[in-house]
């Protein structure tokens, strides 16, 4: 599966996983790319409707993007991984990179992704990516 979308700003965000259906426990990865330096937010939207920031999270707080350099998630040197989980269905993914780090030392701070101008998403570019999870 692959998403590429800009957004209301100049960051075009590109997204790759090597497939597009995964099995529930199967671990799901991600190749992220990004046009301008910035970090990276991935937010999982799950069957009720509720988010869910699956990175950057405290096994990796490090969630700068360098331009025009893929960055794999969960990165090779760490431990933690994205499961799919039941139900079976599809799983929504966003991920949004931002010109600054909108964190302020606590990744749970992002609670509400707003895009309105006075947001601090509105200067973001987002590439919203459906998994379909499988038994």
């Amino acid at each position: 599966q692959v998403a590429n979308m800009k957004g209301s700003s100049e960051i075009a965000v590109k997204v790759l996983s090597p497939k597009d259906t995964y099995r529930i426990g199967e671990s799901i990865l991600f190749k992220v790319k990004s046009n301008k330096d910035g970090y990276l937010y991935i937010i999982y939207v799950n069957d009720r409707d509720i988010l869910s920031i699956v990175y950057p999270n405290k096994l990796e707080e490090d969630n700068r993007i360098t331009a025009n350099t893929v960055k794999n998630i969960p990165s090779e040197k760490n431990t933690w991984k994205i499961k799919a989980t039941p139900p079976a269905g599809y799983s929504l993914f966003s991920f949004i990179v931002c010109p600054e780090n909108l964190q302020n030392g606590n990744s749970r701070d992002i609670a509400v992704v707003d895009a309105s101008e006075e947001s601090p998403f509105s200067e973001c570019g987002v590439s919203p990516v459906m998994i379909k999870v499988v038994e």
